[in-house]
């Protein structure tokens, strides 16, 4: 009779350590726990957590995202409150730790502790791209941002040249393979061959070899950053539209030319002499003045009596010519 009632205490005794893990799994403590740490924008804080999410915490001192904590200290506060022997948790970790900067290698350290507890591929896959969304959509705006209030800090309220709309990420990059397309266009109008470097801020082409079109990148990058500091200009704030186009020819006959149609010569009223053409041929159809007249303008619905002359771009031969045959 005398060891009747251990039965129900042992019972009891379970039962408050299970329910004791299963608060600190849900992110319920049993108690506060002491911590400090110190938050992204460099703040510092201490206090007692009493309770966590697995997206927040709050404590004394008030309440915070996961996020933000620097990549140490939310790795660090996380581990004190978590139960460490739950995958799900470890994941979590490993999400949250994907979004911080800094936190790469504290994240792969998490998620492989979860993969260790069994936590399946797929579910550690879908956390890691999940934070890699969310650490590149702070980024953009945290870009944003810093490129608004410096437009707002230096252009005066009355001024009336207006700078270019902030970009999000998706319309910079839009706005860059705007410029390839158009610089590529003008090389092809030119007839001009170029290498191509791209780099953080500009966008080099020339016939200059592709190591010393490189170099002149890694110069005009560093140009940059010289004279943004000079003017005070946030670190990653880009003062173009998209990026710079840079074109750079070693020789004066390789510049762009507004017109991609052959040299023709000779004398009004004669057989006119055409240079054979260079680069590839225009795609739509183009036409120049030559002489212009002073006549009626002709019309779509006018009948002419003209001249024509006839000659292969590509091989710059002359196929037929009315002036020699006379019709």
């Amino acid at each position: 009779m005398g060891a009747a009632p251990r039965f129900p205490l042992l019972i009891a005794a379970i039962m408050a350590a299970c329910l004791c893990w299963h608060a600190r799994a849900q992110g319920t403590l049993d108690r506060p726990v002491e911590v400090r740490g110190r938050l992204v924008t460099g703040a510092a804080f201490a206090g007692k957590i009493t309770s966590w999410t697995t997206d927040r915490f709050v404590g004394s001192f008030g309440e915070y995202a996961w996020g933000d904590l620097v990549a140490a200290d939310l790795r660090r506060i996380y581990m004190q409150v978590m139960d460490r022997k739950s995958a799900p948790l470890w994941v979590n970790l490993g999400e949250l730790l994907t979004c911080a900067k800094g936190g790469a290698q504290f994240a792969d350290d998490a998620f492989s502790q979860a993969k260790r507890l069994g936590a399946a591929p797929d579910a550690i896959d879908a956390a890691r791209t999940r934070g890699k969304a969310a650490f590149a959509a702070r980024e953009e705006r945290e870009r944003m941002d810093r490129e608004k209030r410096l437009q707002d800090d230096v252009l005066p309220d009355d001024a009336t040249a207006k700078p270019w709309p902030v970009l999000t990420d998706a319309e910079r990059a839009q706005a860059v393979d705007r410029m390839r397309q158009e610089a590529v266009a003008a090389m092809q109008v030119a007839g001009v061959t170029a290498e191509s470097v791209e780099t953080d801020m500009f966008l080099l082409y020339g016939d200059l070899p592709r190591a010393e079109l490189q170099r002149w990148g890694r110069e005009l990058d560093s140009m940059y950053a010289r004279v943004a500091d000079v003017l005070a200009v946030p670190k990653g704030v880009n003062l173009f539209w998209g990026k710079a186009v840079i074109l750079a020819f070693q020789k004066q006959d390789c510049q762009p030319t507004s017109s991609a149609l052959p040299e023709i010569g000779g004398s009004k009223g004669s057989k006119p002499t055409i240079a054979a053409p260079k680069g590839a041929a225009p795609k739509s159809l183009e036409k120049k003045d030559i002489f212009v007249g002073t006549g009626k303008e002709a019309v779509a619905t006018s009948t002419l009596e003209v001249h024509y002359t006839l000659m292969a771009w590509s091989t710059g031969t002359l196929v037929e010519s009315s002036w020699d045959s006379g019709q």
